[in-house]
C-alpha cells in the first residue's frame, strides 16, 4: 500500500519521528483497545451515533484527539475523530449517508497472548487493518447499503465489530 506508507512517511517527517515507529503505531488498535458505541434515534428522527473512548492514558489521548474533515480537492468526503500520528479512522461519518465506529475487541496482549498471535497471523492471511478499511469505506461508499455490503464481505485483523448507522 504505497500511498498509505507515503502518508505515514510524510507525517513522520512533519512530526520528526521515525517512520517505522509511526507505522507500528497504526496497528496498536489490532493489539489492544476498549471502546464501545451506541446508536440512538431521537423522537424527532435525529440519529445519534456515539463512541465511548475508554482508552488508557486519558490526558495524553485527549491531547492528541481532534476532529478531522477529509476532502478530495474541494469535495467533502467525510469527517472523523482522529488521533495525531495515525492516518486510519476508527469513528467516522459521511454526512447524509452513514456513520461507522469500531468497537470493543478482545483478545489483547493483556488478556490472551494466543489471541494476540492470531491477530498478528491475520496480517498475513488477507484480512485488512480495520482503521484503513473504515477510512476506505468512508471514501468509496456514498450510502449505507454500499458501506454495509463492503464491511460485511471483508475480514479484519482484530476480532471485534463495527457499528454502522444509516440516516433512518
Amino acid at each position: 500500500q504505497p500511498e498509505y506508507y507515503e502518508e505515514i512517511d510524510g507525517m513522520a517527517a512533519a512530526l520528526d519521528l521515525d517512520t517505522n515507529a509511526l507505522m507500528f503505531m497504526q496497528y496498536v488498535n489490532e493489539f489492544s483497545a476498549f471502546c464501545t458505541s451506541s446508536v440512538v434515534r431521537q423522537a424527532d428522527g435525529t440519529i445519534i451515533h456515539d463512541r465511548n473512548m475508554d482508552f488508557a492514558f486519558p490526558p495524553l489521548m485527549r491531547a492528541i484527539t481532534y476532529e478531522g474533515r477529509f476532502y478530495k480537492g474541494d469535495q467533502y468526503q467525510f469527517e472523523a475523530v482522529m488521533f495525531a500520528g495515525t492516518n486510519g479512522v476508527f469513528t467516522g461519518m459521511k454526512s447524509g449517508a452513514f456513520s461507522l465506529s469500531l468497537n470493543n475487541r478482545k483478545p489483547s496482549f493483556r488478556t490472551d497472548i494466543f489471541g494476540l498471535l492470531g491477530n498478528i497471523a491475520a496480517l498475513f492471511t488477507g484480512s485488512q487493518q480495520v482503521s484503513k478499511l473504515i477510512r476506505d469505506t468512508l471514501i468509496e461508499c456514498g450510502d449505507y447499503n454500499c458501506a454495509f455490503n463492503r464491511l460485511s464481505s471483508v475480514g479484519i485483523i482484530c476480532p471485534g465489530y463495527l457499528i454502522i448507522a444509516g440516516t433512518k
